[in-house]
This record gives structure tokens, C-alpha cells and sequence, in this order.
């Protein structure tokens, strides 16, 4: 029988925090780190959270929301036709251990969807793409529709050096709540060509949670299996350890992405790090407080932020991680 690890900490010992208050304590002690990250974004000075590039006069109509661009130091860049750069609302974000990376994005705008599908097609360890958003939700736009389907299964992009993304398949899987497409994706003749993978979660409501957790958890199961299983051709074998990155974009590519990525980050690193968990480079903000800096989930979450503003935004979205986090520890300790 494995171990059981207090996915809580060391820090939190039940006689100073009950654990209900942990994700409100957390939420505190990190939004004022938060809130000076964002000051410092705004500033327009170049700094750790400066995000020069996205507001700048060619990239600021491609950011879906205004109030959220990636930092500069992280951004995911593309490179498109003849060296020019292309612009993604998107960000690279590494795990705590420095072992695994994900790419955490905006849902790609008609404008910057040749970028998108050129990152994709061009990034050669990337072949997993995570939607956590519906199109409409309440009424409001949160996302465009854009993948090619069955009823119309060729998106070409004039101008784009031939970039042609063509459906394979689309495969409903109502046991863990999503649709897995196949998509092939190519450019200049098929001189380049891809195949990848799109798995789409269609019960996790904006700023909000999913109402079952246990679908939200074989998913991330799928998820992860998924990744490790599918090496496309064009996908080189990895001599490290380490799975490859995947994208994983919601509507603004924070909170219900910030939330996967925390969550799938705990479930990875909490059995490898049973009483030493991994801390990484201190922030230009300094150490956490004292409350919080042994705890794990505040270590994942205040990272993440490190590389992209706004991970994981509200407190129920803390209180996600947190419960998933340990639903999968108490299940460690029953097998």
C-alpha cells in the first residue's frame, strides 16, 4: 500500500488550519502577489511581467479579452512564412520540477487562427490540444468554432504558405464527458504534415467549476494516457522521461486552464515528492509567506502565475485544485 501524502503540506497542521480553510487561505495569501504582478504588467515598462509584445499596435485587436496578455519573458512564439513572427495570446508554462511544460491559451480568434494551426504544426514535441471551453456559454461568446468536421472537413488559409487542416475522425466519450478529433494539419504542399490530437471537456462553466468532479478526473485520466500513447510520425520519440507539453486553452487561457494545469501538475508531482516537494526559482516577488510556503498547492499555483497572469482566478477554482488534489490522494491511501 502506497504512502499516503497530505496533499495539504507539512505547513498545514490540523490544529492551526482546518482543512476546509486551506483553498480560502491560499486565495488570500496569493492575491496580493497577484495583484502587484498586474501593476507591474500595466506599468508599460519592460519587467518580469511586462507584456509589451501583446499590447503592441499590431497584436492588441488579437487578444480576446484586453485585460489579459502573456507576460514577454513567456509567451509561446510562431514563426510563420519567410521568418516573420506570428502572435498567440498564449504562454509556455513549466511545472515546479522543471520536467514538464504545458502551453497554456486564449481559444484562438478568427485572426489568429493561421497562428494557431502554425504553432501547432511547427512545434514538434506538441501534438495534444485540450479545449475547456463551449462556444457559447450564458448566452456569450467565449469561443469560435475551429475545427474542421465531418460535414465540412478542409479549412484552407489563403496566404498562409498552403496551411490546410483536414478532419479525420471525431469520437464521443459521454464516460469521461468529451469529443476526441483527429485533426491533420500541413502547409506548403504537404511538404510539412501533422497529425494531432483535439480533446474537447464540454461541463466546466466559465469562471466556475465542473458540478461532477469525478468526469473532470477521468478526463484528466484520458488526458494523460492519450499523451503518452499518441506519437504521431511527425512527432519525435523523446529520450526523456518526461511526457510531451500539451495546449490547453479554455476562453482567456487562465482560470479553468490554470486550474488543469495545477491539477495535473499535483497529481504528477505529490507521489514523487512525498515529503520533499520541489520548489522552484524564487519570484523577483520574493519568498511566499510563511503560511503558505511549504504547501504544495499555493508552490503549483503561485508558479503558474509566475509565467501567466491570472492562473487559477477565483477561489472556488482554488478550491478545485484543491479537493481533486486530495480526492486523488485519499484514493492513493485506499488502493
Amino acid at each position: 500500500m502506497p504512502t499516503f501524502y497530505n496533499p495539504l503540506g507539512p505547513s498545514m497542521s490540523s490544529a492551526k488550519r482546518h482543512p476546509e480553510q486551506t483553498p480560502i487561505v491560499i486565495h488570500n495569501e496569493l492575491s496580493g502577489r497577484e495583484r502587484t504582478r498586474r501593476e507591474l504588467s500595466a506599468s508599460g515598462l519592460e519587467n518580469p511581467f511586462s507584456t509589451l509584445a501583446a499590447k503592441s499596435r499590431d497584436n492588441r485587436g488579437k487578444n480576446r479579452y484586453t485585460d489579459i496578455a502573456p507576460y514577454d519573458r513567456t509567451r509561446a512564439k510562431v514563426q510563420e512564412k519567410e521568418g516573420a513572427e506570428g502572435y498567440l495570446n498564449a504562454s509556455w508554462v513549466e511545472e515546479v520540477d522543471g520536467e514538464r511544460r504545458w502551453v497554456a491559451s486564449q481559444a484562438p480568434l478568427p485572426s489568429t487562427l493561421p497562428s494557431f494551426y502554425t504553432f501547432l504544426l511547427t512545434s514538434p514535441s506538441l501534438g495534444l490540444v485540450v479545449q475547456l471551453t463551449n462556444f457559447i456559454e450564458r448566452g456569450i461568446q467565449k469561443a469560435e468554432p475551429y475545427l474542421p468536421t465531418a460535414s465540412s472537413p478542409v479549412m484552407k488559409f489563403p496566404g498562409a504558405e498552403g496551411l490546410e487542416v483536414k478532419w479525420l475522425r471525431t469520437e464521443k466519450r459521454p464516460q469521461e464527458g468529451c469529443e476526441v478529433t483527429d485533426l491533420e494539419i500541413s502547409s506548403e504542399g504537404g511538404k510539412m504534415k501533422k497529425v494531432v490530437k483535439h480533446l474537447w471537456f464540454q461541463g466546466w462553466p466559465d469562471k466556475g467549476v465542473p458540478s461532477d468532479v469525478g468526469l473532470l478526473m477521468k478526463f484528466m485520466k484520458l488526458v494523460e494516457e492519450t499523451n503518452v500513447s499518441f506519437q504521431p510520425p511527425s512527432l519525435p520519440t523523446s529520450s526523456s522521461s518526461s511526457s510531451p507539453p500539451i495546449l490547453v486553452h479554455c476562453s482567456a487561457g487562465v482560470g479553468r486552464t490554470g486550474s488543469f494545469i495545477s491539477i495535473s501538475s499535483l497529481l504528477r508531482l505529490l507521489p514523487l515528492h512525498r515529503s520533499n516537494f520541489p520548489t522552484p526559482s524564487q519570484s523577483s516577488l520574493g519568498p511566499l509567506s510563511k503560511d503558505v510556503r511549504n504547501d504544495p498547492l499555493a508552490i503549483v499555483i503561485d508558479h503558474c502565475r509566475e509565467q501567466r497572469l491570472m492562473m487559477v482566478e477565483t477561489k472556488e477554482q482554488v478550491d478545485l485544485v484543491w479537493r481533486c488534489t486530495r480526492e486523488a490522494a485519499e484514493g492513493r491511501k485506499s488502493s
